[in-house]
């Protein structure tokens, strides 16, 4: 194992685990703030707490090894463009110095989410629109200049038609993070996960229907009770070497 990417919109609680790795082990971190309404994010704490832990791991392990996230994107017949500007720049000036790569993409109507979309229609009345192609393009060039005003480079992630200019092609998974870590450059391959993607080689080592976030706009969770299942079981695992991390 060469490094570690951890992805998480939570890691308060990961504290214990990465104390321990920290001394055998390189990582780096996907960091996700979106800053949309709880209604989409449920399971979330709130974004000043998620702020204030991106801090701590920025300061621990340095701006380097952060990478802020913010998607999906997601417009509404509730969250306009104005909106999505105005929340981006809040969190890019108080994420400004803890990293320097941002993270984007616009929301995909995955199987799953388009259940869970219609559902928040009818029983809330929240429309999640489908962007147009040249909106989204118009809507990255704007949040690319406000990343810029901050510090960040913007990368856009599995979405092809928003590179151009200043928005870089993402590589969530980069061999440039041998050089980060002083390590010697392995000859790794791009091993896409999926169409545009631009990750190199991996090993997932992740899990569906386990995070109790319950995002709405998720790929990974597709059954409710299946989640409270495995997260009440492992929570309540006293023979959990790592008990804390499960603590969400």
């Amino acid at each position: 194992v060469f490094f570690f990417v951890f992805w998480s919109k939570n890691f308060l609680p990961f504290f214990p685990v990465l104390k321990s790795m920290e001394k055998y082990y390189h990582f780096y971190f996907h960091f996700t703030i979106t800053g949309l309404p709880e209604i989409l994010e449920p399971g979330l704490p709130d974004t000043q707490q998620s702020i204030e832990t991106f801090g701590k791991l920025s300061r621990r392990y340095g701006k380097q090894r952060m990478i802020w996230r913010f998607d999906p994107i997601i417009l509404s017949n509730r969250i306009n463009r104005d909106h999505i500007f105005k929340r981006f720049r809040e969190l890019a000036s108080r994420l400004s110095g803890k990293s320097q790569r941002c993270i984007i993409s616009f929301v995909q109507h995955y199987a799953r989410a388009r259940v869970r979309f219609k559902a928040l229609q009818k029983k809330h009345g929240l429309v999640i629109e489908n962007t147009p192609l040249e909106e989204q393009r118009e809507i990255a060039y704007h949040l690319s200049g406000i990343a810029e005003q901050y510090g960040f480079s913007l990368y856009a992630c599995c979405q092809d038609h928003l590179v151009e200019g200043p928005i870089k092609k993402a590589h969530c998974i980069d061999k440039e993070f041998f050089n980060i870590f002083g390590l010697k450059e392995e000859p790794l391959g791009q091993n896409p996960t999926r169409k545009g993607c631009g990750c190199f080689d991996s090993r997932d080592i992740g899990s569906y229907n386990t995070c109790p976030h319950k995002c709405v706009y998720c790929y990974a969770n597709g059954n409710t009770t299946r989640i409270d299942t495995f997260y009440n079981k492992y929570k309540n695992d006293n023979t959990l070497r790592y008990k804390a991390s499960l603590n969400w």
